[in-house]
């Protein structure tokens, strides 16, 4: 669930993606409790990526695959976390990784 010990880096990849309910704001404030208990054991930088939406709202599929709004996950990383940055592979529209380090890039 998270480090039981201090940890320079915590890396989640896919992680987030199957969502075990249909509602949008339950999971993401899930992920949001997750990534606080892991930001307070991470001493340099958190990275996680997730499915983006190209719409305009977030959702999940009906095979049960959260796609986030990235401008919203950013801002809300950003309130609790601070310096948040987000990378995006062109060969993969939808994965965006978002970065959050406890200092300067």
């Amino acid at each position: 669930e998270y480090p039981s010990d201090s940890v320079d880096f915590s890396i989640m990849s896919g992680t987030y993606n199957l969502a075990v309910t249909r509602s949008v704001s339950n999971w993401e404030d899930y992920i949001f409790r997750c990534l606080r208990r892991i930001w307070a054991k991470t001493e340099r930088a958190m990275i996680f990526n997730l499915q983006c939406s190209v719409g305009q709202k977030a959702y999940v599929s009906q095979n049960n695959i959260y796609y986030a709004l990235t401008d919203h996950i950013l801002q809300r990383a950003r309130g609790l976390f601070g310096l948040t940055k987000v990378r995006k592979e062109v060969r993969i529209p939808q994965d965006v990784t978002f970065i959050v380090r406890r200092d300067e890039f």
